[in-house]
Order: C-alpha cells, then sequence, then structure tokens
C-alpha cells in the first residue's frame, strides 16, 4: 500500500505510525486543506508529498491507497472520489452517516476492482479472537455492561455555543456514532444480531446525543452500553455468566487485555505483542490487497453494513437527524 491520508486529528498520527510497522506499506503524502497542517503531517513520519487539493492528490500515481479521517459526514464523497479515481479506500469509524453510504460505496469498490475498508480496530486484535475462544468458560452468559465516558475536550467550546464538528449533526456527530460505535460492533461480533435493540438518550438543545444507552437484548442475555461526551469516567466493561465473569479494565476500545475470573481465581489475558491498536487493521488490510482477497473484504463490507444499518435505525428512532439522511 502507498499511502496518502486525509484529516488531521490524533487518529491521523496513531494510523501512520501503526503504518510505520508493516512490512509493505509505504507512507507518501498527506491532504489538508491547509498546507501548514498537511506539512505538520508529513514531517512526522517523514512523507515527502503534501497536497491541499484533493484531487491532485487522488490524480497521483505516487499514491493507491487513501486513509480518510475526515468529519463523519465526509468519509461518504471523499471515499467515492477515491475509488472513482482508482485508488483503495481505508475509511476511518463510522464508516459512512448512513447504510446506504456504505452500500453505494462497496458496490462501486467492486466495480472499480478497488478495495474499501472500515477501519474498526477492535476486529482485528488478536485479544478479540482469545476472547472469542474463552467465552465458553463462563458461559451461559447472562447479562454484559459497557461504559465508555469521555469528557469531551470540544464540550468546553460547545457550552459556550460554539459547534465542534463532533456535537455537529450537520457532521454526523455524536457519542453513538464516535464512541458507542465500538460498544455496538463489540456485541454483534460476540453475540450477532439482538432480538431488540434501543437507545435511550440525552440530548442537546441542537438535538445532538451527548449521551446514551444502548440496550439490547437476546433470548437468555440482557446489554448495556453507556458512552457520553460530557461526563468523566473510566472505559470498562464485564461479561457476567454463570461460571464466571471476564471484564475489561481499559474498555473494550482497543481490548488491551482481559481477565477472566472463575471461583475467584483470575487470570489476566493478553496475546498481542504491539502497543498501537490500530497495527492490527493496518496488517490486515495490506494483507488482503496484497494477496487480492476480495472474498475476505466482501466479508468485512458485509458486516459494515449491517451494523451501520442497525445503528441508523437506533438513531433515527431516538429521533437524531442527520443532514445527510436528506440525501440517502
Amino acid at each position: 500500500m502507498k499511502i496518502g491520508t486525509i484529516g488531521s486529528g490524533v487518529i491521523v498520527l496513531q494510523f501512520l505510525e501503526a503504518c510505520q510497522k508493516v512490512e509493505g506499506v509505504e507512507l507518501v503524502g498527506a491532504y489538508s486543506r491547509s498546507l501548514e497542517t498537511a506539512l505538520t503531517i508529513a514531517k512526522t513520519v517523514n512523507m515527502p508529498l503534501t497536497f491541499t487539493d484533493l484531487n491532485v492528490m487522488l490524480g497521483s500515481t505516487e499514491i493507491d491507497t487513501v486513509y480518510i479521517a475526515s468529519p463523519n459526514s465526509l468519509h461518504y464523497e471523499q471515499a467515492k472520489a477515491a475509488l472513482n479515481a482508482g485508488k483503495h479506500a481505508i475509511v476511518e469509524k463510522p464508516f459512512c452517516s448512513h447504510n446506504r453510504e456504505a452500500e453505494e460505496l462497496i458496490q462501486l469498490a467492486q466495480k472499480n476492482n478497488c478495495f474499501i475498508f472500515e477501519a474498526m480496530s477492535i476486529n482485528f486484535m488478536p485479544n478479540l479472537v482469545e476472547l472469542k475462544h474463552r467465552m465458553h468458560e463462563i458461559e451461559p452468559i447472562k447479562w454484559v455492561e459497557l461504559s465508555m465516558c469521555q469528557y469531551s475536550s470540544k464540550f468546553d467550546a460547545f457550552k459556550k455555543g460554539e459547534l465542534p464538528n463532533v456535537f455537529n449533526p450537520e457532521f454526523s456527530g455524536g457519542a453513538l456514532m464516535d464512541l458507542n460505535i465500538y460498544h455496538y460492533n463489540f456485541i454483534l461480533e460476540l453475540f450477532g444480531k439482538a432480538e431488540s435493540e434501543h437507545y435511550e438518550v440525552m440530548h442537546a438543545a441542537n438535538g445532538i446525543d451527548v449521551g446514551g444507552v444502548i440496550l439490547m437484548r437476546y433470548p437468555n442475555l440482557m446489554v448495556t452500553a453507556l458512552a457520553t461526551k460530557d461526563a468523566v469516567g473510566r472505559p470498562m466493561g464485564t461479561l457476567h455468566g454463570e461460571k464466571g465473569m471476564i471484564e475489561f479494565t481499559e474498555g473494550v476500545n482497543g481490548l488491551r487485555s482481559f481477565t477472566l475470573t472463575q471461583a475467584k481465581v483470575s487470570e489476566k489475558i493478553n496475546i498481542q505483542s504491539e502497543d498501537n491498536r490500530l497495527f492490527y487493521e493496518v496488517l490486515a488490510f495490506e494483507t488482503m490487497i496484497k494477496n487480492k482477497d476480495k472474498d475476505a473484504m466482501l466479508r468485512l463490507a458485509n458486516k459494515t453494513i449491517e451494523r451501520l444499518e442497525g445503528l441508523t435505525h437506533l438513531r433515527k428512532a431516538a429521533h437524531i437527524q442527520f443532514a445527510a439522511d436528506s440525501k440517502a
């Protein structure tokens, strides 16, 4: 992969750091509307090229894969432009504002013989594979509780009347799409589709969700997943089973370790050698592209569509409307 980046957040720097650890990945250039920003990003990993015109970057023969970490509402148009330019696309979560955009992009990728991926890092974690292998030791699992409360660095500005992207319906912001999306993906990865689900929301004056709880019911299992951007807390989670419990003291985002407890005996489990949680997704993407493994891409794409369809339903049922909805 010869990478060009879109976006200037912390996640971009983490992604670039992960790329440096994967053989076969070359970091080529950074795009930003601001030349100063593009130069800052490029210099962190000695990328040779910078761009302030997206079309120029997409026309570059030096780049074959575009990493998109712009505001949520821009993912669809930028990924579409990349695919139409014959580039592979790696799109940060949330993949799109709603599932219809995702369906269109995946069809376009197939038509143009390109790869497209959602950068949902947890799906590629060795610890997730190990967790699935060890879950049976505490089954039947009856209750799951997950929590991710992060006081946003943008919330003080939001309280003062400013409108940062993450709290703006125009940019498809809010706690569900920024934080609870991790929980939702994690639960579906472990247990599949729920028989019923609901999103109980704390709305801001502009209608965006500053926090909320996803409630999911399975035949013999209940799940609660809390995420907020207006309160302080620690990411955490627990799977409660009849024969024991599994705890995530650092939350499920990154899944750096988990602790399995039975009969008051606890075992901390971590089979991951890399601290950068994005390393494993970059390795998976590079391998699929190198091997031209379209079947693997489509398996991931189907998960992305299914989960974004569920998130779109939860959001709309909670009366959270995005500007992108009118274009669906």
